[in-house]
């Protein structure tokens, strides 16, 4: 390869890099926007003007570097910490565009291009934001700004935190992942699935919401369902036709059979994934994916015991505080590093265990 087609080729590679590729076709996208963000410290109303540090995403801000001073205590050299990334988006944008921040600390305010798109206070759980008026296309730079406070004081004391005196001390930032989801009317926001042992069967519960000004008629569902180590189809399935309001969501409520359904258990925890297509007019205006298992988890009361998959289950574990193994200072990404975790996991299983429970900062 000579230099001339060296040059070619690494203009191809910066290309998939740095622009992210939309389409006018109906399927979901999930653009990830997870990795390396610029952060700066300041004042809880002005975006500064410049960004001199760097930390990863999803993270908590003493790995930024450089370092802070004091994060996570009440400090005269702060009151908030701005987060700045840039992408751009290729091709038109469908009529959802919806920017999710699955968790961060302490309160979210979101700006996209210079405007503000809104805010999300609680802590612990996802903030979604329409950014379909905001969004740049054609290759223009979108620049994507995202305020967090520094520490507990920055939310109202009705926002759930926690009472603890510990929890005053908590790392602020970042701490799940950041993604843009780009899809078209109606669209699936959430779905629940209930498994019915018993009967090899599954109900599944699928919130749909039509953004359009008129009703859409006639929309239905469409499940296929896999087995999700080996890839095979176990079974499909379509909803009845439904309609669905304008500026509405209807819930689509769908009992689907697997026959022969294998069940999860501690021995063997065998998943299934179900894809939910909703189509409008023959054509497909979304997906969703979501995975699930066959088992059933209860309390007895006329043994006082917890049964799984009908059979008496003693939970031998503990409680992993997530926010306090933070405190560690050699903590570093290992809470985000997959293969660590299932190292993790792995020695749980070595030590007899057959549970854990994750909590404060889940």
């Amino acid at each position: 390869m000579n230099l001339k087609q060296n040059f070619r080729f690494i203009l191809c590679v910066l290309a998939v890099i740095f622009i992210y590729s939309t389409t006018t076709m109906a399927k979901r996208q999930i653009i990830d926007l997870d990795g390396v963000w610029l952060i700066e410290q300041g004042s809880f109303d002005k975006i500064p003007t410049s960004f001199k540090h760097k930390v990863k995403v999803p993270g908590v801000l003493d790995l930024a570097k450089p370092k802070f001073d004091d994060i996570g205590v009440q400090s005269k050299k702060r009151e908030a910490f701005w987060y700045r990334k840039t992408f751009k988006l290729k091709g038109e944008i469908p009529e959802i565009a919806l920017l999710k921040i699955n968790k961060a600390k302490y309160g979210t305010k979101v700006f996209l291009n210079g405007k503000v798109v809104g805010e999300h206070l609680p802590c612990f759980t996802p903030g979604t934001f329409d950014v379909s008026s905001f969004l740049n296309k054609n290759k223009s730079a979108n620049e994507l700004i995202v305020r967090v406070g520094a520490t507990e004081k920055s939310v109202p004391e009705s926002i759930v935190r926690g009472m603890d005196r510990e929890k005053q001390t908590y790392l602020p930032g970042i701490y799940d992942s950041v993604s843009l989801i780009l899809t078209h009317s109606p669209y699936i926001k959430k779905v629940q699935i209930k498994p019915l042992i018993n009967e090899n069967k599954i109900e599944v519960w699928t919130d749909v919401r039509n953004t359009g000004a008129v009703s859409a008629k006639n929309i239905k569902l469409h499940f296929k369902i896999v087995e999700k180590k080996s890839g095979k189809v176990v079974a499909k399935f379509s909803g009845k036709p439904e309609n669905v309001k304008s500026n509405s969501a209807r819930v689509f409520h769908n009992v689907i059979k697997i026959p022969n359904a294998k069940l999860w258990s501690l021995e063997n925890p065998f998943l299934y994934t179900v894809k939910i297509s909703v189509i409008k007019n023959n054509k497909n205006t979304d997906d969703v994916t979501t995975t699930f298992g066959m088992r059933e988890f209860k309390f007895n009361p006329e043994n006082n015991r917890a049964e799984l998959n009908g059979k008496v289950t003693y939970l031998n574990g503990s409680n992993f505080c997530v926010f306090r193994f933070l405190e560690d200072p050699l903590h570093g990404y290992k809470l985000w590093d997959k293969k660590w975790v299932r190292k993790l996991h792995r020695k749980l299983k070595e030590m007899h265990w057959n549970s854990v429970r994750y909590c404060i900062g889940f």
